[in-house]
């Protein structure tokens, strides 16, 4: 990940541009401030979005148990009142065995091994209005 004023290079297709110092830590590589971070953000090769949030975390497969994880993951009570929206128009009781599973499945697509040559970036708290986007929260970037 590579951005002013932070480390350049090795962290593949995750570019970043116009922000603070950068942190670096087993995990990953984080930026937060006590402030919102402003930053442009281009995930593999796709067009730059101006970004203005409170962190971005970037984690390695040896991050994606830890803080990565706990920052992406679902827990059954928002599956639950996803699924209630999505059966809204049917009267069929929603199966706490589904819930479970379908939380588990989305939990563990979040873990990978450090081995992979993939990288799980996420962005906190992001402010969308007329000048800043996000079109996507959180996603993985290949390792080059």
């Amino acid at each position: 990940l590579g951005c002013s004023g932070g480390p350049e290079g090795g962290w593949g297709r995750l570019g970043c541009s116009g922000g603070p110092d950068w942190g670096l830590w087993r995990s990953g590589s984080n930026l937060s401030l006590l402030r919102a971070s402003y930053f442009e953000i281009s995930v593999e090769g796709g067009s730059w979005e101006k970004q203005k949030n409170s962190g971005l975390n970037v984690a390695t497969g040896t991050g994606s148990k830890a803080w990565s994880y706990n920052i992406n993951k679902l827990d059954k009570q928002e599956v639950r009142a996803v699924l209630a929206i999505a059966r809204n128009s049917s009267s069929e009781r929603i199966d706490e065995q589904f819930v479970e599973g379908v939380t588990e499945h989305y939990n563990q697509s979040l873990v990978f091994d450090p081995e992979e040559p993939r990288m799980l970036y996420s962005i906190r708290e992001p402010i969308v209005n007329r000048i800043f986007s996000t079109s996507r929260h959180h996603g993985f970037a290949e390792r080059s």
